[in-house]
């Protein structure tokens, strides 16, 4: 669909599965934006539970419901619906998050007076996890390419939740990829910043909520996706290996929570070999090697 009185026609994706008691919340956050030009795809992955009769209470036009028979997952859900949309841009939704009024407005605003390099729009947000909050300012206005790259390569995280993605930088870049047990939101955005600009928006304008049964909480989910991230962009990262060092400390950090002690010294070990100057690495290995770790992370938590 084309522009209506200049607006931008935005598609957004929302995949769900089994999310009967946060669904119609997330939905009508979608639904009461000020910003009116968008139709909103719903992705029910195979629902068990009283998911489809949600959906189906809602009435606006502005939705569209597709129903998968078998589960692939919120990343396979997203790309059928980047396939079926119609828009020139595209958002997407999480059905436990809450997104404020002028989220699409403010994002538009923001994309449409940017440069035409520009192909991301991204939002600070609230977190909310496991009942705790705070603020995930992302700065403000447009920023090179080669600067998000290594601000993503470092560590930078923009949440899926928080994207305002033109259609052709999906065309170009890809969608998800869904090979990856995690990270997909992450990997994306790396593919997307190595080809287009990213504008910031420094408003706070969604609340993203972590559920307790989120996969965020799998280590070993975590680190194969990271190997396959590391593999996949191996150019990326062997050019700066302070990053590289960031995410392998990460695991590390992932897998001595977990319990896993030998391969959390592993990953420690990697990280201070690939960058010395990551002093946190050596930290990491005393406190797994005396499992004094846990212990560590419950008084700092």
């Amino acid at each position: 669909m084309s522009a209506q009185n200049g607006n931008p026609f935005i598609t957004i994706v929302l995949p769900v599965r089994n999310r009967e008691a946060t669904l119609q919340r997330a939905i009508e956050s979608v639904l009461a934006q000020t910003y009116r030009n968008f139709e909103l795809i719903v992705v029910d992955d195979a629902s068990t539970d009283a998911t489809p009769r949600v959906i189906d209470s809602i009435d606006d036009p502005r939705i569209r419901t597709i129903r998968l028979d078998e589960p692939g997952g919120a990343p396979a859900a997203r790309n059928v619906g980047i396939e079926l949309g119609r828009g020139e841009w595209f958002a997407f939704q999480d059905s436990d998050d809450i997104w404020y009024v002028e989220k699409l407005a403010k994002q538009v605003q923001a994309l449409e007076g940017a440069s035409p390099k520009a192909g991301v729009c991204v939002c600070s947000l609230r977190q909310l996890v496991f009942g705790k909050s705070h603020r995930v300012l992302h700065g403000e206005g447009e920023v090179e390419s080669a600067e998000v790259l290594h601000r993503i390569v470092n560590g930078a995280g923009y949440p899926t939740v928080g994207l305002l993605v033109k259609h052709e930088a999906l065309e170009r870049s890809g969608t998800f990829d869904t090979a990856l047990p995690r990270l997909q939101d992450y990997e994306l955005t790396l593919r997307l910043a190595m080809d287009w600009n990213f504008v910031f928006v420094p408003d706070v304008l969604l609340d993203a909520i972590f559920m307790s049964d989120s996969v965020s909480a799998d280590a070993d989910r975590f680190v194969r996706a990271l190997e396959i991230v590391f593999d996949k962009h191996a150019e990326v990262f062997e050019s700066d290996r302070r990053g590289k060092s960031h995410w392998l400390f990460r695991a590390g950090k992932h897998l001595a929570e977990a319990g896993q002690i030998k391969r959390s010294i592993g990953y420690a070990g990697r990280a201070w070999r690939v960058y010395p100057g990551n002093l946190k690495a050596p930290v990491l290995i005393v406190l797994a090697a005396t499992r004094t770790y846990p212990l560590f992370r419950r008084i700092k938590g």
